[in-house]
C-alpha cells in the first residue's frame, strides 16, 4: 500500500559525512607513496631473484629444483683438452698454487660455470613497475632456453642441440619472500605499519 515512508525509530543516529575532495587527496598521497615505494619494493625483490639464480649454479639445478642435464661426452672430453695444462705452480716461498687454468679446468667439469662469468653476469633491472633478471652474456638466453641442432655461422658445420638449464626464476620459498615484501611495502605506503 502507498503511504508516506516510514523510518525506524532511533534513539540516536549520527550522519557522517565525507568529504570527497579530502579523500580522494588523502587517497592520492597514499598511492603516490606506494608508487615510489615500489621501486626500491622490486629492487629487493629483483635482489632475492638473483641470488635465486646464483645459487642454482651452485645446486647445478633450476630454482625450482629440477637438476640440469649433466654435460655431453664431448662437451667433457673438449675441456680435457682445452685444459691439460699444469695443476700447480711455483710460488714465492717454496709453495705451490693451482694454476688459474686448472682451476676452471676442475670448474669445468661443472655445468654453466666454466669461466664463471654467466654466473657473475646476472643483475636486477627494477623501476616503479617490475624488475626483470638479466644478464649481459649473450649465451645466457641459450642457456636459459635451450637451442635445437642448428649450422655454425662460420664454419658452416652442424652444430648440436644445447639442452635448457634454466637458471633464471622463482622459486617456492620467493614467493614467500615476495608476498612478505608486497604486504611490508604496502602497509608503510598507507601508513598501516605498527
Amino acid at each position: 500500500r502507498a503511504g508516506p515512508e516510514r523510518r525506524p525509530l532511533m534513539a540516536l543516529a549520527v550522519r557522517i559525512d565525507v568529504d570527497g575532495d579530502e579523500a580522494a587527496r588523502l587517497l592520492d598521497q597514499r598511492l603516490s607513496r606506494l608508487r615510489r615505494l615500489a621501486r626500491t619494493m622490486h629492487k629487493e625483490i629483483g635482489e632475492m631473484l638473483v641470488a635465486t639464480a646464483r645459487d642454482s649454479f651452485d645446486r647445478q639445478a633450476a630454482p625450482d629444483g629440477t637438476p640440469w642435464e649433466p654435460l655431453a661426452d664431448a662437451t667433457i672430453e673438449t675441456r680435457n683438452r682445452r685444459f691439460k695444462k699444469a695443476k700447480t705452480k711455483r710460488v714465492k716461498g717454496g709453495g705451490q698454487t693451482e694454476t688459474k687454468g686448472y682451476a676452471k679446468y676442475k670448474a669445468s667439469k661443472r655445468t654453466l660455470v666454466e669461466s664463471g662469468l654467466l654466473r657473475q653476469q646476472i643483475f636486477p633491472v627494477a623501476d616503479a613497475d617490475g624488475v626483470v633478471v638479466a644478464s649481459n652474456r649473450v649465451y645466457a638466453r641459450v642457456h636459459q632456453f635451450g637451442i635445437g641442432e642448428r649450422s655454425s655461422l662460420r664454419s658452416r658445420r652442424r652444430m648440436p642441440a644445447v639442452p635448457a638449464r634454466p637458471f633464471v626464476g622463482v622459486s617456492d620459498s620467493d614467493w614467500g619472500g615476495i608476498r612478505d615484501l608486497v604486504r611490508r611495502y604496502t602497509a608503510e605506503a598507507l601508513g598501516t605499519q605498527g
